[in-house]
This record gives structure tokens, C-alpha cells and sequence, in this order.
């Protein structure tokens, strides 16, 4: 092999590289002693970098090392608790909206009394801005085995809210990251309500207990229940109503009229349909009638706090509005569908059910007349303020009234009772007729002449019910009540056959069969002036115009004296006469000119003393004079003993499947 020829630039290049390699191995050299230096730090001090004569090291330039030990990091904080406790969130036709439980207003625990359970109320913060007006409530038991959450839509008295009823949403219901529940609402009126539960509150009471108690009415249907057929079983869904009637002013013997539903006495008989009695009660909130204190967060206070507040037009101050929702209420037919449910249970969400109807029944009515009703209209609302009377705590939680507001307008009501048992006017001093005068006239009964004896029932039968739930006070009225019941059913002057019709006239009446000038003083009649009248001279009035009738001789062409201030009328004008003064003045007017209104038992000699029984709508009215005769003499009136004992027995004696009551007064 030829040897290469000497390469002088050659050889100077190699030298060149042999005096990079030798600085590189300087400058390695040197890294070592530096990272050496460093592992030395903690305890040497790292010695000043000395720089290169022309700074560079070799030519290269030197390597960017931070040599200053860094400062210890301060540890991590534990991240903020995210998700924990229950949250609502809202999807509706506006956007998503979330309501939490952290960060809610604190309203205090309601502690059962029975020591079952203590029950937070937390309120969250509304977002009228999303949603107006929507509140979400958080209420975990204490010792967390059981959660609720309570959605509310609508708030008095506060000026930005306008009462409008909400479209269908769909809510979420979330605890911490977990999705536990999804509600699709269908829609959600102005002032109605919904909750979720984790788990219903458990019936811990026997309708043996409960029963004997007191707490309720002295259900049996061992004899009267033989006949009766189950009501059909009911179920609750968001904004349902359970089978009660929504339209409550529809007329009739409904099963959700009476001093308990029909569902709820069927229970308090048989116990079969607890399902039932419960999904009424959450029915309730389907009520538009859930009006609370923006401060205090209870229902309205109309005691103390606003007793002039009202929805009626020009009735008060405030005035609240209401408007239509999915139950259109109606206080003379309500049901009472929170009570048993509250005494099955305990859950503080039907007593505040109480609360809410003994209210709503209040704020429908002008500030000056709360208490004046009778008949339907006083009793089914006394028997609300009652309810959540015996319901409310005497000291309860910020969220709820105390027992003292139900009981001062239970004494509203009593107080207008005693002015009528004071009163001189027969129709009060013989009849105790509180439910008179009437708006649906006939020829038979003019508006303004009778009564409705078997409205009159409904408030004895309440009235009996104050007595027995422990408030005393009402024992004098229902004694001075319960006797226009024991009056039509002893026997003594009232053919007891029929012992409730359907209108009573209390009012001498007939009516003009042709028109009559302002000077007549013969004046045609139809066959209502036939029968027993007063004895002649005796005053009638017709329209504004008051006659004085001279002869009656004629039945059909009665004579008066001359009208000086006489005026034209009408033919079918009502002649007004005398009130009866006695019953057995009512009586002899009601054989003689209704024989209708009270039919005898064909088989009964006397017409009287067999309980009218041939069809089975005949037993309707009846079955609510046997109910409140049965309350007063648990309450101890020994005048309505024999009276109760003679109906009891034509209901036993008669009872069979086209004839006996219904569940709601298998009452004994």
C-alpha cells in the first residue's frame, strides 16, 4: 500500500482537535467537581463560578446551571369539599338552574314529638332571575338516614314576583356526585308544592290505637261496613291528585267530603289502602294554597302579623292575588286529606299540609267576615283550623306556626257561634239553624225561607270533634247545636222518617199565580197558600211591599187590606208570611205542603218512627245526622242518647247492600 504524502494542513487540523478534546476534558472535569459541589450543599457553601479569561471555556460556550438550592415548596392544600350534600337541578323550558344545599339559610329543626327523629329545614336561596319565585327546600334528618327535598313554586308580598304558573321542567336531584332521583313535572301552579324523599316516613300507629286515642272519629264497620265495596286504591304523581276531585265545587256525596276522606275512614275500618291515605296526603300539594312569610319562612301569620292580609277584592290589607291552578278550590267541599297522614306518621310535611288549608280557607274571605260562615262553608273550615290546632307544635321551629294561631281562629269561629246562640230569632233560638236562607230557590222553597238541616249535621259533627280533640270551650256549643239533630230524630213533633230533607222551610210561602196591580186587594195564590197559616190578620211580603192578609177563606183568592203604598207584581212573585215558631209548626207545614220532603214508611202506622228506607238515595242525609248524634254523646250530651240509639238501630235494622252509608261515616 502507497504511504500518504505529508499533509501539512492536514497535521494542523489534527492538532487543533487533540485542543478542543483536551479543554472539553477540562471543562467535564470541571462539571464533576460542581456537581459534587452541589450534593456537598447542604452543608458547604457553593464557592463563587470563577469566569473564563476571555468567556468562553475552549472556545464553547459554558452550560447554563442553576447552582442556588431551591427554596422547599410549601404543601398542596386540600382542595375545597365539591358536590357534598344534595343539590336540585333544574331543566326548563328557560335553561338549567341549580339550587344547592350548601350555602342554604339555616331555618331550624323540627324535633318529632316522639323522639323519632329531628329534621333539618334549610332554605336555598331563590333565583328569580332563572326562575322566578321557585324555592327549593333541603330537610335531611339529623342523624342522615333519610333525605327530602321540597320544591315550591310562588311568594306573597314581594313586589317583583307576579304570580304565573310554571310549564312543564324536569329536576334532578343529586347527592354530592351521585344522581339519586329524576322528576319530570308536568307543570307546576302558583303556589303548589312537590317534594322527593329518600324514603318515605313509616306508619307507626294502629288504627286500633289511633281509634281508641281519640285523635279521630270513632270508626266501626263491623255492622255498617258489611255492604260497603272498597274505593278504588289511589296513587300519587308529581302534580296528581290522587283520585280526590279537583273541580272541589262539584256537588254530591263525594268520597273526599266529610270530617275524613272516605280512603282514610275505609283505613281507619279495615286498614287495607295505607298506600292510599298516604298518596292523598302528598296530593295536598298539588293545592295552590301554599302562601309563606318571606321573612320568617312559615305560612302566613294572620293572627299576629297580618290579620287583614286576604285575596278577596277590597277585602283587606294586603291584598294577595291567587290565581287558577291545577285544583280549583272550593272550602265548602274540601277534603281533608293531610290529617290522618300526619297522625300515621309524623311527617312535619303534612302538618305543614294543616297549616296551609286552615289558610287558604281564611284568606279567601274578606278581613271583616272570616269566622261568619255556617253550614258546609263553617264546618269543613273549622274543621281545618282544628286539625292544625291539635297538629302544630306550641313551640316550633321559624319554618311552621305554633299551635296558638290555629286556636285564636278556632275562637274567631265561636265567637260569631255564641252571638247565634244568643240570638231571640227562631230560626236560631228553636231551630239552631246557622245554615238558612238558601240561593237556590224553588216555588216550593223560596230563596231566603229555609233551611239545610243536613249542612247543619256537618257543623255538629265538628263542633263534636272540637269537644273530643280536647278543646273544651266547645262543649256549650255543640249541646246548644246537636239539638235541632235530636229534635228531628226523638220523635216528639218532626216525623223522624225522614229526619233530614234535603230543604226545610222554616218560612210561611206561596207565590202570585197572576200579576197584580198596585191597588188589587185580591190577590191570587197557588196551592202553597193551602195548609196550615197563621190565624188571620198576618203580615206578607212581597218584593219590598208588606200586605196584611184579612181572609183566607179562599185558598186560591186571599183578601188583604187596602195597600195604600201598593206597588204592581209579577205572577210567580213569592209572598213571604210569618216565620214557625215551634217544630211542630215546621212539621205540620212540611206534611201538609211537602209531603216530598218528608215520604213515610208505607209499612209504619204512624209515618214516623220508621226510618225512611225504600231507596238507597234516601239514606244520604240521614247517615250525617247519625254521625254527629254519635260524636255528641262520646262527648258526653246525654240529650242525644235516645235519639242516637233510635237511628243507630233503623241503621242496623236496615242496612244492606242497596241501602247503608258510606265509609267516610261508619261513625259510632
Amino acid at each position: 500500500m502507497t504511504k500518504p504524502s505529508d499533509d501539512p494542513q492536514l497535521e494542523q487540523r489534527v492538532a487543533a482537535l487533540e485542543q478542543h478534546a483536551g479543554a472539553t476534558d477540562a471543562a467535564i472535569a470541571d462539571l464533576d467537581a460542581r456537581v459534587l459541589a452541589l450534593e456537598n450543599a447542604v452543608t458547604t457553601p457553593t464557592p463563587p463560578t470563577p469566569e473564563p479569561p476571555d468567556g468562553t471555556w475552549g472556545g464553547i460556550a459554558p452550560p447554563l446551571v442553576d447552582n442556588t438550592l431551591p427554596e422547599p415548596e410549601p404543601p398542596e392544600p386540600e382542595p375545597e369539599p365539591e358536590g357534598e350534600g344534595l343539590a336540585v337541578v333544574i331543566r326548563a323550558a328557560s335553561g338549567e338552574t341549580v339550587y344547592e344545599e350548601a350555602g342554604s339559610e339555616n331555618l331550624g329543626d323540627y324535633v318529632d314529638p316522639d323522639g323519632a327523629f329531628v329534621q333539618h329545614c334549610y332554605r336555598a336561596p331563590r333565583q328569580d332571575d332563572a326562575l322566578p319565585g321557585l324555592t327549593v327546600w333541603f330537610r335531611p334528618d339529623a342523624d342522615g338516614s333519610r333525605q327530602e327535598v321540597v320544591v315550591e313554586l310562588g311568594v306573597p308580598l314581594v313586589a317583583s314576583l307576579t304570580p304565573a304558573n310554571l310549564g312543564a321542567y324536569e329536576a334532578e336531584i343529586w347527592d354530592g356526585d351521585e344522581l339519586v332521583a329524576t322528576v319530570q313535572v308536568p307543570s307546576h301552579p302558583w303556589y303548589a308544592r312537590w317534594r322527593w324523599q329518600s324514603a318515605p316516613r313509616p306508619v307507626r300507629v294502629s288504627r286500633e290505637t289511633l281509634i281508641a286515642s281519640g285523635k279521630v272519629p270513632h270508626y266501626d264497620g263491623t255492622v255498617l261496613g258489611q255492604f260497603i265495596a272498597d274505593l278504588a286504591p289511589q296513587t300519587y304523581t308529581t302534580m296528581g291528585f290522587s283520585g280526590m276531585v279537583t273541580g272541589m265545587g262539584w256537588t254530591g256525596d263525594r268520597p273526599d267530603i266529610g270530617i275524613l276522606t272516605g280512603w282514610a275512614a275505609q283505613w281507619l275500618c279495615k286498614g287495607n289502602n295505607t298506600e292510599t291515605v298516604l298518596a292523598q296526603g302528598e296530593a295536598s300539594g298539588t293545592i295552590s294554597m301554599h302562601l309563606r312569610d318571606p321573612a320568617t319562612g312559615a305560612p302566613l301569620d294572620l293572627i299576629n302579623d297580618y290579620p287583614k292580609l286576604t285575596s278577596y277584592p277590597n277585602g283587606g290589607d294586603p291584598i294577595v292575588p291567587l290565581i287558577g291552578g291545577i285544583v280549583t278550590y272550593d272550602s265548602g267541599h274540601s277534603p281533608a286529606c293531610s290529617y290522618l297522614p300526619w297522625l300515621l306518621t309524623g311527617d312535619p310535611y303534612y302538618l305543614e299540609a294543616l297549616q296551609f288549608q286552615a289558610n287558604i280557607e281564611i284568606i279567601g274571605e274578606p278581613a271583616s267576615g272570616r269566622y261568619t260562615w255556617a253550614g258546609r262553608y263553617g264546618a269543613w273550615p273549622l274543621r281545618n283550623k282544628l286539625y292544625a290546632a291539635v297538629a302544630s307544635p306550641t313551640d316550633p321551629p321559624r319554618w311552621l306556626l305554633a299551635q296558638s294561631v290555629f286556636h285564636a281562629h278556632m275562637e274567631g269561629v265561636r265567637s260569631e257561634m255564641l252571638k247565634d246562640m244568643a240570638s231571640e230569632d227562631p230560626i236560631l233560638s228553636v231551630f239552631r239553624a246557622r245554615q238558612f236562607g238558601g240561593s237556590q230557590g224553588t216555588p216550593a222553597h223560596p230563596s231566603g225561607t229555609y233551611a239545610v238541616f243536613w249542612q247543619c249535621a256537618f257543623e255538629s259533627l265538628v263542633y263534636g270533634m272540637c269537644v273530643q280533640l280536647g278543646f273544651d270551650e266547645w262543649s256549650e256549643p255543640l249541646v246548644w247545636k246537636i239539638d235541632s239533630e235530636v229534635q228531628r230524630t226523638n220523635g216528639d213533633a218532626w216525623p223522624r222518617s225522614t229526619p233530614c230533607p234535603y230543604n226545610t222551610g222554616l218560612v210561611y210561602t206561596c207565590n202570585l199565580t197572576a200579576a197584580i196591580t198596585a191597588t188589587d186587594t185580591f190577590i191570587p195564590v197557588d196551592h202553597y197558600a193551602g195548609g196550615p197559616w197563621p190565624v188571620e190578620p198576618f203580615s206578607v211580603k212581597c218584593q219590598n211591599e208588606v200586605m196584611t192578609v184579612v181572609d183566607k177563606s179562599d185558598p186560591a183568592l186571599w183578601q188583604v187590606a187596602p195597600r195604600t203604598n201598593g206597588t204592581t207584581h209579577a205572577a210567580g212573585q213569592v209572598l213571604v208570611g210569618p216565620k214557625y215558631l215551634s217544630w211542630l209548626e215546621a212539621a205540620m207545614r212540611a206534611v201538609a205542603m211537602h209531603p216530598e220532603d218528608v215520604p213515610h214508611m208505607p209499612d209504619d202506622p204512624t209515618g214516623m218512627n220508621e226510618l225512611y228506607n225504600e231507596t238507597s238515595g234516601s239514606v244520604g242525609y240521614a247517615q250525617y245526622v247519625r254521625a254527629a248524634l254519635a260524636v255528641a254523646v262520646r262527648c258526653g250530651v246525654a240529650e242525644a242518647a235516645s235519639s242516637y240509639a233510635w237511628i243507630d238501630d233503623q241503621f242496623t235494622q236496615h242496612n244492606r247492600s242497596g241501602w247503608h252509608p258510606a265509609w267516610g261515616w261508619c261513625i259510632t
